[in-house]
């Protein structure tokens, strides 16, 4: 498999924004379910969706940060 630095620059730069975004939703995703009384069998769907949102949103920002970069 031949190294592809385009995607590498990708992954690298959509990780490197997940992670301070992630810690501060973390945060208060788990506040919100610890006042909610939540189990953690009702919190597990609630981050994951609330988690899959996030990340949609925010891959489609680096995307078009690294097209508009790219053009």
């Amino acid at each position: 498999m031949k190294f592809n630095r385009q995607s590498f620059k990708f992954s690298l730069l959509d990780t490197l924004a997940a992670t301070p975004i992630n810690l501060c939703l973390n945060f208060v995703f788990l506040s919100i379910a610890y006042e909610l009384n939540m189990s953690a069998l009702e919190a597990a769907p609630f981050l994951t969706a609330a988690f899959f949102v996030t990340a949609v949103i925010r891959k489609y920002f680096v995307a078009e940060f690294v097209n508009r970069r790219t053009i």
